[in-house]
């Protein structure tokens, strides 16, 4: 696979041109793959559709729109009002950084009235003993205007800096010494002056002063501009102890009136180590991309693009986004994470319907071909013969149930039994009824002319051969005719196990 191509678009928004400038990473460093810049009109600063039509136009002049889509956007701006200090953290460590930082900042009254965007990052991180933040503000509203700009040329901004700190970012990272020694970077611009020193590549002090009015001439400027530079090369030979290292001294500028071959002739700082350039002069650590650029970026644009490829060591980590953009884009982009939610449901549902109908199909056909296979066409037939079947055995089971007698432990001699009975009944007796429900006991209704007979009757049955025992349980007359009596005789069978056990004790 091809590896993805690490790229970033920067563009540089000044008072007077705006740059763009498209760079790669590449394993030896960054190289750059398009520049372009144009010049804003005299009269964009109060319209602020001729500026974004200025961005556009200069985006076109890139020629790379297969690259610039997609790409992460930062956005260097030059603003008039803007507040950049450095800040010891006291000790204990407040709970709320943010507010500690809100509160100084409110300490100035640069901003004060108006909207502002801001943010800190962490200085010399890595040392234990100095913790310090750079916390910057800058005006709302100039913030809004080139978010505008970017927004109506198409192009969606990552982050968005102060210009002077994108500068500062391009030259260290063109200059691998400046992480050994001391250097003061000085971007002039037409509204203000910006000075940075950082010592062994770590910011150790920041000053902002507004360009005086009257500076017509180049030299009033220049030697304005040595005073600032030589009180914070005082203030660093001060905290050096009195060591006098030596400072290499970077001015930037940066759409200012003067021409910098001017202010290489009259500035006069007091180190030796100095050089004058202006923000479009070319970088010497980066390399072109294919086919060389046709235009020089300008140093702001470089390091915007550099703060989203991510620099070794970089601190200068500040972010104005204004937090209502970053809550709109929060929420575009959970909008967009939903929609693409409901769109997976709504494809998952869609692949598990067809699922579920290609699976019905075949199940109908599956049945289809065993009907004909096997005649199922048969099937309510061998139901109802199943059924009648079913009932024909339960109707056997039921006559079963009075043959359970016939299965019991007590079982008679039945013929002999009745021979004996019949041999048993006297002149003028009558056996009119026989039961036996158990099959341990013998129930025997009759008739008799008296009870003498009846008497006689119960004498006779009353042989250990079939019965344990005989009992009368009934005599009485009837009512309607006073010669015969009416009698119900029990008799306990005897168990063929029993009969058995006699008959091996007489054969024994």
């Amino acid at each position: 696979m091809k590896p993805r191509r690490m790229t970033a678009l920067g563009i540089d928004i000044g008072s007077r041109r705006i740059s763009a400038a498209l760079v790669e990473k590449v394993p030896l460093g960054f190289r750059v793959l398009a520049a372009a810049k144009g010049d804003l009109p005299a009269e964009a600063s109060s319209r602020p559709a001729m500026r974004a039509r200025t961005v556009s136009r200069v985006l076109r002049q890139l020629g790379r729109r297969d690259l610039i889509r997609g790409v992460r956007c930062a956005v260097a701006v030059s603003s008039g009002s803007t507040i950049m200090r450095l800040l010891d953290l006291p000790r204990p460590m407040p709970t709320n950084v943010s507010e500690f930082v809100e509160a100084e900042l409110n300490q100035y009254v640069v901003l004060s009235g108006r909207s502002r965007c801001t943010d800190y990052c962490g200085i010399g991180t890595s040392s234990a003993t100095q913790k310090r933040l750079l916390a910057v503000a800058a005006d709302t509203e100039e913030v809004c205007q080139a978010l505008k700009m970017c927004t109506a040329a198409r192009i969606a901004v990552d982050c968005v800096e102060p210009a002077a700190l994108a500068c500062a970012r391009a030259i260290l990272a063109g200059e691998k010494d400046a992480k050994c020694g001391s250097t003061l970077i000085a971007v002039l611009d037409p509204c203000n002056l910006i000075i940075y020193l950082f010592v062994k590549g770590a910011l150790d002090f920041v000053r902002i002063r507004d360009v005086p009015v009257g500076m017509d001439s180049p030299e009033q400027l220049c030697t304005w501009l040595t005073q600032e530079t030589n009180v914070v090369l005082q203030y660093h030979r001060a905290a050096a102890s009195g060591t006098s290292p030596e400072v290499q001294i970077r001015c930037v500028i940066h759409d200012a009136a003067c021409d910098k071959g001017d202010v290489a002739s009259l500035f006069r700082p007091d180190v030796k180590s100095l050089v004058v350039a202006d923000c479009l002069d070319p970088l010497s650590f980066l390399g072109e991309g294919p086919g060389g650029v046709s235009s020089t970026p300008s140093a702001m644009a470089i390091g915007a693009a550099l703060r989203v490829l991510g620099v070794e060591d970089d601190e200068l980590r500040i972010d104005l986004m204004p937090r209502e953009v970053i809550h709109a884009k929060s929420s575009s982009r959970r909008l967009w994470v939903a929609a693409n939610m409901l769109a997976l449901a709504f494809l998952g549902g869609s692949l598990i319907a067809q699922a579920l109908m290609r699976t019905t199909d075949a199940m109908h056909r599956r049945i289809g071909e065993t009907r004909l296979s096997s005649q199922l066409y048969t099937m309510p037939a061998m139901v109802a013969q199943d059924r009648y079947l079913d009932e024909q055995i339960a109707r056997i089971r039921t006559q079963l149930v009075s043959l359970d007698i016939a299965r019991t432990t007590r079982q008679a001699d039945w013929p002999a039994l009745l021979n004996g009975i019949g041999r048993s009944v006297p002149a003028g007796v009558c056996v009119t009824h026989l039961a036996c429900g158990d099959g341990q006991s013998l129930l025997l209704q009759g008739r008799a002319v008296s009870y003498e007979q009846v008497e006689a009757l119960v004498r006779r049955l009353d042989d250990p051969a079939f019965f344990e025992s005989v009992r009368l349980a009934r005599m009485e007359r009837r009512q309607d005719e006073r010669t015969i009596v009416e009698y119900e005789i029990e008799c306990m069978l005897k168990s063929m196990k029993q009969e058995s056990l006699r008959d091996d004790r007489s054969q024994s």
